[in-house]
């Protein structure tokens, strides 16, 4: 091959190598020079294990010119060969005959045995078929490189921003409910079904706003995962919508969700906390109004506030509600394992449990402890030593606030009642306003729709101010009367109602796999290797 056309096929190469550096460095939105020095150490690697163990690529770059020079700063000056000698393609990327190395790099001084920096023409490799290979096998390592670098600029950019919430298309849908979505840079990401409510109808082609959640440094599917409805967005709107949250006075200790179903938070008062200040009371709001509003954000999904406690019994006691625990008993046969023992009236088996399990599921995982929900003849029945009466004069659990899909509002004449509720909540005065606008704009739906779900505030709250030791002995009157009016209604009831929890509870059993159905967001996507995604 003559000089003239090895010196066009040079500079060929030298623009062709810039070309696809640049294209890359568009298309991945990685650095350029990054891109070069990435291409250099890969070309470097293959040339040390498939021709000279020694030498050195380098690329150097000329953006005024748009060209990339590439060099090895390590090949050897050779004494010169016979008119019937040549150097092969290969040799020539690290060897240069004496009188050559003289003239192209302009020292005379040069001898043989000496190591130089010569430009070299990776190009050329492929004129012949014993060279063929190589430049193919340098081809495959750049790939590969770029393929790796793009990984680490992910992992680096998204790492910081676990929590954030971005804009992402959503690209394709796969069979388990999951979704391949796309970021407005190109970045990929997936969402795990078990982060999208099943209230939600999502089309191809729409942009929705994710939650990062998770980052990870190097797998073979998309490296960032995110939620569409997370514990993340709903730990955020209660942040942002509640004050005392806000201002570090209520603490969010654990928050777990089944999306479109039923979340549920354990708060508890922090060491800057007033000791007056009630945190259930704070966080649902003037009649719940707080919590109402966070839950039709999320297509009305039930929102359960559970005030945390030391004693983990209790805490369990308070995470089944709606359900009305009678005693927790610690099992001797598994360990931080618990028996919920739950009276069947007024339908509390069902209750503690909830449709499906979820209530349970959700309280187990909740406390982060075993709980296996037991009527009180299923305890005698295992002989278990409990108090029916444990938790009478305990902190009980904290009502839930309910909100129906279809939004429907429930009217209830105002009683002196729920004036004492009023006196007895606290708020900051900085969110006085935001919550009486609220509160106002509910009740003008309440008159002009005149629709009815199921919202018993009253009732709710008559719950929870039912353990305050405020409590006048005329309410205790009264509910000794209310008691009285229902006996012979609950006695008639109590058959079906017990033989049905009896059926519910021997059908229901919350397993391990249960409790970490959701909990642990350090999932293992190897499992979904056969998926069709980006």
């Amino acid at each position: 091959m003559s000089d003239t056309i090895r010196k066009n096929k040079k500079i060929n190469q030298d623009k062709d190598f810039y070309k696809v550096i640049e294209g890359f460095a568009n298309t991945d939105h990685l650095p350029f020079n990054e891109l070069a020095e990435m291409f250099s150490q890969e070309t470097t690697r293959i040339i040390n294990k498939l021709i000279d163990p020694d030498a050195e690529i380098e690329f150097e770059i000329d953006h005024e010119k748009k060209e990339i020079k590439i060099y090895n700063k390590n090949a050897e000056v050779i004494e010169d060969l016979s008119e019937n000698e040549t150097l092969t393609t290969a040799d020539e990327i690290y060897q240069i005959e004496l009188t050559k190395a003289k003239k192209i790099l302009r020292n005379k001084s040069l001898k043989v045995g000496d190591y130089v920096k010569i430009p070299i023409n990776l190009i050329a490799l492929k004129e012949t078929s014993e060279d063929k290979d190589v430049l193919k096998v340098i081809l495959q390592a750049l790939t590969q490189g770029r393929r790796q670098l793009k990984k680490k600029h992910i992992y680096e950019i998204y790492s910081r921003r676990i929590g954030d919430s971005v804009t992402a298309l959503f690209n394709s849908k796969n069979k388990d409910g999951s979704w391949n979505v796309e970021f407005a840079d190109k970045t990929s990401a997936y969402l795990p079904s078990m982060f999208i409510s099943k209230l939600r109808n999502i089309k191809v082609g729409e942009w929705h706003q994710v939650v990062i959640e998770k980052v990870i440094e190097d797998t073979k599917l998309s490296q960032v995962q995110v939620s569409l409805d997370s514990t993340n967005i709903i730990k955020k709107e209660l942040i942002d919508s509640i004050p005392e949250i806000n201002e570090g006075l209520i603490e969010i200790v654990n928050i777990v969700r089944k999306p479109g179903i039923k979340t549920k938070v354990a708060i508890r008062k922090t060491e800057l906390a007033p000791a007056e200040l009630d945190a259930y009371g704070s966080v649902i709001g003037i009649d719940g109004i707080r919590v109402k509003t966070i839950s039709k954000k999320n297509f009305g999904e039930k929102i359960d506030i559970v005030e945390w406690n030391d004693d983990l019994k209790i805490f369990i006691a308070n995470a089944l509600t709606p359900g009305k625990v009678a005693d927790v008993v610690p099992s001797k046969e598994k360990n931080n394992a618990y028996y919920a023992v739950v009276s069947n009236e007024d339908g509390n088996i069902s209750k503690a449990i909830g449709q499906k399990g979820d209530n349970a599921v959700l309280a187990s995982q909740l406390t982060k402890a075993l709980i296996d929900v037991i009527s009180i003849e299923k305890a005698q029945e295992l002989k278990l030593e409990f108090n029916i009466n444990a938790f009478e004069t305990k902190e009980m659990a904290k009502s839930n606030v309910k909100v129906s899909r279809e939004n429907k509002v429930k009217t209830k004449p105002r009683t002196s009642k729920s004036q004492s509720i009023f006196d007895n909540l606290n708020f900051t005065m900085d969110s006085f306003d935001s919550d009486i606008e609220a509160f106002e704009l509910e009740e003008k739906e309440r008159f002009e729709n005149q629709r009815f779900d199921d919202f018993d505030f009253e009732e709710l709250y008559k719950h929870h101010l039912d353990n305050k030791k405020e409590e006048t002995q005329v309410d205790e009157v009264q509910e000794t009367e209310v008691k009285k009016e229902n006996k012979a209604k609950n006695n008639e009831n109590s058959l079906k109602e017990y033989k049905e929890a009896k059926k519910l509870v021997k059908d229901f059993k919350v397993d391990n796999d249960l409790i970490n159905f959701g909990n642990n967001l350090d999932l293992d996507l190897s499992e979904f290797d056969d998926e069709e995604w980006d």
